[in-house]
């Protein structure tokens, strides 16, 4: 009789334990959804980034743009060069030094990271003191552009 109820007594342990998984889950999973569903627009806020199009590219960013992108972990303000690219003004025609050049997506460009730790900036600040390196941003943030950007080199 005593195995009998020790039996009885773990079954409904279990279920009460499984039950309140169940409830757990379900309280979380309905938070989550609730707040991508309200909150995703004061989460990420973009401000003044136009795109333009572009024949090799498909797009690139408006020349002269300067804004701001801001997410739950950082902000971060952005410039567009005149040529319609991150970062600072280049000019197309090769100088005496060497060219470094990053083509890349959202990752590469710095607008989408937070811009002191983009890998672009510590480039540039690693090889600051070499006036002999320039540095060219040359990404446009898009998913799957590897083909797009390799095209973009070959011209």
């Amino acid at each position: 009789m005593g195995n009998i109820f020790k039996l009885f007594i773990m079954r409904i342990l279990l279920k009460i334990i499984l039950w309140g998984f169940i409830l757990v889950f379900s309280i979380i999973l309905i938070t989550e959804i609730t707040l991508r569903i309200t909150c995703k627009r004061k989460l990420v806020r973009w401000d003044n980034l136009p795109y333009i199009p572009d024949t090799i590219l498909g797009h690139r960013y408006m020349p002269n743009a300067k804004g701001t992108f801001s997410n739950a972990a950082f902000f971060n303000t952005f410039i567009i060069n005149s040529l319609g690219f991150p970062w600072k003004n280049f000019s197309p025609k090769k100088t005496r030094c060497f060219r470094i050049i990053i083509v890349g997506n959202s990752d590469e460009d710095g607008i989408h990271t937070d811009g002191s730790l983009n890998f672009f900036y510590l480039l540039i600040c690693y090889f600051k003191e070499n006036k002999n390196i320039e540095f060219l941003n040359l990404s446009i943030e898009g998913q799957n552009r590897s083909i797009i950007n390799m095209n973009f080199l070959s011209t």
